[in-house]
């Protein structure tokens, strides 16, 4: 056991009974606040990475006709 959580256990054996409740309850807002913060930093990476390629397609980028040959290319024609 490391000498950190030694020392938070010492501190838990110091709360009376009737304060656990108050001390689960911030240890459980803690760690999920922990996790929606770890969530809302992979997403702002993923939106910085899509931004990133913002402005690579040529201006005349016909999407539906590239879909189009991308699926025939893979796929045949199955008209």
């Amino acid at each position: 056991m490391t000498a950190l959580r030694q020392e938070a256990y010492q501190l838990l054996d110091e709360f009376d009974e009737s304060e656990m409740t108050s001390v689960v309850t911030l240890l459980k807002n803690y760690r999920r606040s922990t996790k929606q913060n770890q969530n809302i930093e992979e997403g702002l990476e993923g939106l910085r990475i899509i931004e990133s390629f913002a402005g690579r397609l040529p201006e005349d980028f016909n999407e539906k006709e590239a879909l189009a040959e991308g699926l025939e290319e893979k796929y045949g024609n199955f008209s």
